[in-house]
């Protein structure tokens, strides 16, 4: 009996069931539109993309022309990651009403996300014209317009945004981001103003502050850029304590040496555990010894895994060299020659540009090779720059490309059509690398050279070429993302015949003859040292290159030889501030040290042949180009190797010239071996 009644009961309540829902309608013709749209932002406030997702398909089943509806069909479509759903219903909701600026928003910064950087700055001023009295439609036209390298416009656009702004939070980015313009044209009083500005609106504004300090290091004012970076470090800004780092670095102030090691310490030890981008760039991992080999190779390798996820976002047609291809061979050129493609960005104002084009000069006589050189013309070809566009097969310049609209996919289409099958990287992680194209496999082997000691990280990069005492192949190779090319003397080819033959044809062999009021101080200065038969001692290596280690060494060698003066470079002024206190707390005073401004490249390295006795390198980073010009000039340079790259090249060069006794290891051996060359009868050793 119970059991015939519990069936009787689920068949009642099946019943009921069908009833209920049998009744109700198969399409929502009864939908309250409005509420239910008021209810899909509740569940995109609340993370719940799956029923919105329903609930916009329903609202679009009953109204396909809700504009409302399609704007959030569209979020929805976005936040779940479905971008060609998403551009479908913005683009069908401005079909139905133009006017609509939020969703034009979202559609223009759809495309930017896609890299369709022409139809978002299309869509940005439609916004525009249609909002005239809206400084926000000028500032995102802006932004839009600096990644399309139009820079003209995005001033001008910049401009009527803060004109419009007022005091609000929109003027404050606008000056930044305008400052940001002024510093990437070079124009940096300009940016100067323009971050000063913005931090007048709002005084805790980081980015400000932050580009702010690193406007004042370009223009060497780096107490105040410490000032400024210590108040950014101070309201957070996750970088700022590494810019400060550097900029003390950079002035020689060592005042805050030990909190530096250790926060860079700890900056070393745990880059594994970071999910995003380190704050020590690649190239800042030469200068410090805290970054040893692991370090180094992590830090280089997340940097380099950006540049290639950045670098995916172009929509550049695919490298036939690119993993994703099929595997593909560059056959050689018609008459049967190899073609050896060399990038340098900025060539012309690199220390390693004499070597580099004599050593193209060289090459141009080879039979079998074809060379072609990607980097910035300059608008007067200098000597360097002259030889490079005799010597190579085909200069492309890279600063005009980057003029035309769309110009990384001109830059990339010269780079493929240059088919070079060795694609040799100059520049490593230094100053305006394009590692990003790089990274999207140009050249069927690429490999990095000359002026950049350390590892690229990066997977798209096949050799390094080296030597094994600059990188010992036993030590710090394995901490190199690259095969290593072992050249059989030093890495650092170098061959001064065809520049400086040609400088001194126009001079007498040893004459110095200076250019102008300045050049002929400093000469005059070396004359007078050297007639009062005082021995001169130099470092010409950039200031942040030197410290308080090595100046004890140095400090301690000119008490050993009173009749000795220094001569370093005279910039910049708060470095030399410092270095004049440093050496005058370890007993020597201010007239035994000669700061004297650069001579032009050719006298440089003369005024070192006729009047230095040793020639001091400095030690965590070594005098590469410097180095080079020191030996062909015959002077003895004395250098210390220690465990890394940067501080191991000079070695390298003694040791190619049969002069290994001028390495040392400790700065006592240091010390000792500087001592050597000064000794006289009248001051024994």
């Amino acid at each position: 009996m119970s059991i015939r009644m519990r069936a009787e009961g689920v068949c009642f309540l099946l019943c009921l069931f069908a009833v209920r829902y049998s009744a109700a309608p198969t399409r929502d013709t009864n939908m309250d539109i409005e509420h239910a749209l008021d209810q899909i932002e509740d569940m995109l406030d609340r993370g719940d993309l799956r029923s919105a997702k329903t609930w916009c398909s329903r609202v679009l089943r009953q109204d396909a022309n809700s504009i409302r509806g399609l704007y959030l069909h569209g979020v929805v479509s976005a936040m779940s990651g479905d971008s060609s759903t998403a551009e479908y219903s913005w683009s069908s909701a401005l079909v139905l009403d133009p006017s609509q600026v939020d969703i034009a928003k979202s559609l223009a910064q759809l495309y930017l996300q896609a890299g369709r950087v022409d139809e978002a700055c299309r869509l940005y001023s439609d916004i525009a014209s249609r909002s005239p009295g809206e400084a926000s439609a000028f500032f995102y036209l802006a932004n839009c317009l600096v990644q399309a390298r139009d820079m003209q416009g995005a001033e001008q656009n910049y401009l009527q945004s803060i004109a419009l702004a007022g005091r609000d939070q929109h003027v404050v980015v606008a000056h930044n981001n305008l400052g940001n313009l002024y510093s990437g044209k070079g124009l940096h009083d300009l940016a100067i103003l323009q971050f000063e500005q913005a931090l007048a609106v709002n005084p805790s504004y980081t980015d400000a502050l932050y580009n702010l300090g690193n406007e004042y290091v370009k223009k060497d004012r780096f107490k105040d850029a410490v000032t400024a970076y210590r108040k950014a470090e101070s309201l957070g800004h996750k970088s700022a304590s590494t810019a400060r780092m550097i900029a003390q670095q950079r002035m020689c102030d060592w005042s805050q040496a030990e909190r530096s090691h250790a926060l860079l310490t700890k900056m070393a030890s745990g880059v594994a555990k970071l999910k995003g981008l380190p704050e020590i760039q690649p190239f800042q991992t030469t200068f410090w010894g805290v970054f040893d080999g692991p370090s180094a190779l992590a830090i280089a390798n997340r940097y380099a895994l950006a540049e290639t996820s950045k670098s995916s976002s172009y929509r550049l047609p695919l490298s036939p060299f690119s993993p994703a291809a099929a595997p593909s061979r560059l056959s050689l050129s018609s008459e049967g020659r190899l073609r050896v493609g060399f990038l340098h960005p900025d060539f012309d104002d690199s220390q390693i540009a004499p070597h580099v084009a004599d050593m193209m000069h060289a090459w141009s006589h080879a039979r079998n090779i074809e060379t072609v050189f990607f980097t910035s013309c300059p608008s007067e070809e200098k000597e360097n720059f002259h030889v490079i566009r005799q010597a190579a097969s085909e200069v492309i310049c890279l600063n005009r490309l980057e003029q035309e609209p769309n110009s990384t996919h001109r830059i990339w289409e010269s780079l493929m059509a240059a088919s070079v099958h060795v694609l040799v990287d100059l520049k490593g992680w230094g100053s305006a690398h394009r590692q990003d194209l790089l990274s999207l496999r140009p050249a069927p082997l690429q490999a990095l050279w000359f002026d950049y000691p350390g590892t690229s990280g990066a997977s798209y990069m096949n050799h390094f070429i080296v030597d094994s005492i600059s990188v010992a192949p036993d030590q710090e190779a394995p901490y190199f993302a690259e095969k290593m090319l072992y050249l059989p003397f030093t890495y650092f080819v170098n061959y001064h015949k065809t520049v400086w033959t040609r400088q001194r044809l126009l001079n007498e062999e040893t004459a110095v003859i200076p250019k102008n009021d300045a050049e002929k101080q400093v000469l005059e200065t070396l004359r007078l040292q050297q007639f009062n038969g005082r021995l001169i001692l130099a470092d010409r290596n950039t200031m942040q290159k030197i410290d308080a280690s090595t100046v004890t060494v140095w400090a301690n060698v000119m008490r050993q030889f009173p009749d000795c003066v220094l001569w370093l470079m005279g910039k910049p002024a708060d470095a030399v501030e410092n270095i004049r206190n440093e050496f005058l707390s370890r007993g020597i005073v201010a007239d035994r040290l000669l700061f004297t401004e650069s001579l032009s490249r050719f006298n440089h390295q003369r005024a070192i042949g006729i009047f230095v006795d040793v020639y001091l390198d400095t030690v965590s980073y070594n005098g590469h180009s410097s180095g080079v010009d020191v030996l062909w000039e015959g002077v003895p340079l004395v250098t210390l190797s220690a465990d890394r790259m940067a501080s191991r090249v000079a070695g390298a060069f003694l040791d190619t010239l049969g002069a290994g006794e001028l390495r040392t290891f400790s700065f006592r051996e240091y010390e000792s071996v500087t001592s050597s060359f000064l000794c006289t009868p009248s001051t024994p050793c």
